[in-house]
This record gives C-alpha cells, structure tokens and sequence, in this order.
C-alpha cells in the first residue's frame, strides 16, 4: 500500500480534527501497549507464535494511525517523511556515525 493513500484514506477515521496534543499522547500510547503486549512475550507468559504476531502487527496498525494524524496536523505528507528520514539515515552511513547518540551525529 501506498503510504500517502493510507494517510489520506484513515483521515475519514479521524473524528478529533487537528488535535496534536491528543494525537501526540494517543501515539505514545499505542506504542506503550505493543511495548506491553511485547514484554509478556520476552517475559515467557506468551510464545511469539502467528496468533501473537497479529496482535503486534495490529498495536503497530494504530500506531500508524496516530502516526499519520500527527503528520496531517503538521500538515506534512508521510512520504516526505520517510524520505527525509532516508537522507538521514543514508547519510550516517556516508559519515560512518549509524551508532552513536542523538539525532545530530
């Protein structure tokens, strides 16, 4: 799927307008419950089988989601986004600096 179309389709979804502030927390989280739902898997209670990998892959769903809304009140495209963050990434490479801290290596 195209990125962009997701963007703009799940903005039917969306029933808080521009809120950042909500979608700001909302994505946190959804992060905190695939973090969660993860840490019973490396805790033992649960095996990483496929039923449980759809249950990650759904968290992961939302997150994108909250994601997407995030992007729409910045008024951003989520493709510029992953591009912009290829740049970057392709240019800690250049530089030799992929491990390290922060986000100005």
């Amino acid at each position: 799927m195209d990125i962009n179309k997701y963007q703009l389709e799940t903005r039917k979804t969306n029933i808080m307008g521009n809120n950042l502030d909500y979608f700001m927390v909302a994505l946190g989280g959804e992060t905190g419950e695939l973090l969660n739902h993860y840490k019973k898997i490396m805790r033992g209670d649960k095996d990483l089988t496929l039923s449980e990998i759809v249950k990650l892959r759904q968290e992961l769903g939302g997150i994108a989601w909250y994601w997407a809304r995030v992007l729409d009140t910045l008024g951003c495209e989520a493709s510029e986004c992953l591009q912009e963050n290829l740049g970057i990434l392709e240019d800690r490479i250049k530089r030799n600096v992929v491990k390290g801290d922060g986000n100005d290596r």
